[in-house]
């Protein structure tokens, strides 16, 4: 599954805000330390906001905060709350799988296995804190998943 930048930015947001020592983080400052437009900034944290994982306080001494601990935030949680905020997992009732079609139990599953860990495992895992240097693993996974894009692969057949 493929996920938007969006959601990527708003994990990366809360890390953030986890990994800081200040009470109340300035969207300005998680705009320079993510390095994001305050545009965009703003619209993740009203996104995560409506979602219930972020508290925004406004005036002078404003920014935002977790709105709860960080080891209970789930990354599935995040997901479906910037991916699919309509979505209700309530819906899907575990005694009837069979009539469940099979792309909503993958769907599942994935947001299960994502939700296996929370936004303060993910804080432990990210070197740096709140400023420009904080480091990001970029790296091309390990996985086995290899590259769409022929050019990167390294199976790609000449053409």
């Amino acid at each position: 599954m493929r996920l938007n930048k969006t959601t990527t930015h708003a994990v990366r947001l809360l890390v953030t805000c986890a990994k800081s020592e200040a009470d109340v983080v300035k969207v300005a400052e998680l705009a320079l330390a993510l390095e994001l437009g305050q545009q965009n900034t703003f619209k993740i944290v009203h996104l995560l906001s409506r979602a219930g994982f972020v508290r925004a306080f406004r005036g002078r001494y404003g920014g935002v905060r977790l709105a709860r601990p960080a080891n209970e935030i789930g990354i599935g949680q995040v997901v479906l709350a910037i991916e699919y905020p309509d979505f209700d997992r309530a819906s899907v009732i575990p005694s009837k799988v069979d009539a469940i079609p099979f792309e909503d139990r993958a769907f599942n599953a994935f947001i299960d296995i994502l939700n296996e860990n929370s936004i303060a495992d993910v804080a432990r895992n990210v070197s740096g804190g709140l400023s420009r240097k904080t480091q990001w693993n970029s790296a091309e996974p390990t996985h086995g998943i290899r590259s769409m894009n022929p050019a990167k692969s390294p199976t790609a057949m000449p053409t």
